[in-house]
């Protein structure tokens, strides 16, 4: 099964807020939220793979919640990651997927767009979007999503 922008999962919900699907993990462990997910051929996800172009242009959003083995979980693939949690980021940061298939806040390239380690030539770069403040408590960041893939390095 190849990607398509029309499948839309088990389930979807929408707001003007945010786009969010169910998805099935069966990846062996548990996907931490905010994790980048793609859908594998027989529909199901796993972490985002930036060694991979396959991996990366069947990219279909960040789990929306910590998605347990073996079961079914909220993917977003657009508007606000509320409360994100397990990471130290900052109000203001810019968000790329990580070599590991997580999210960090320091760009793949340097000035003169060579690769900055652990990415090499032939990695993907792709910008997640970026930290900001939750609308109704201060004690809590959102990853605001605007997801792009710049391609490879």
């Amino acid at each position: 099964m190849s990607y398509n922008p029309l499948y839309v999962g088990q389930f979807s919900q929408s707001s003007a807020r945010q786009l969010i699907t169910n998805y099935t993990n069966n990846t062996g462990f548990a996907i931490p939220q905010g994790s980048p997910c793609s859908i594998q051929t027989d529909g199901t996800i796993a972490l985002t793979d930036v060694t991979s172009q396959q991996s990366v242009q069947n990219f279909v959003g960040y789990a929306y919640a910590r998605i347990a083995n073996a079961s079914s979980g909220p993917v977003i693939s657009g508007g606000r990651l509320q409360n994100l949690m397990g990471y130290s980021f900052s109000v203001g940061d810019i968000i790329y997927i990580s070599v590991g298939g997580s999210l960090q806040n320091t760009k793949p390239v340097d000035n003169n767009g060579d690769p900055v380690a652990p990415f090499v030539s032939g990695n993907f770069m792709v910008f997640v979007g970026c930290i900001v403040q939750n609308e109704t408590d201060n004690a809590q960041q959102d990853l605001q999503i605007f997801t792009q893939d710049f391609g490879a390095i």
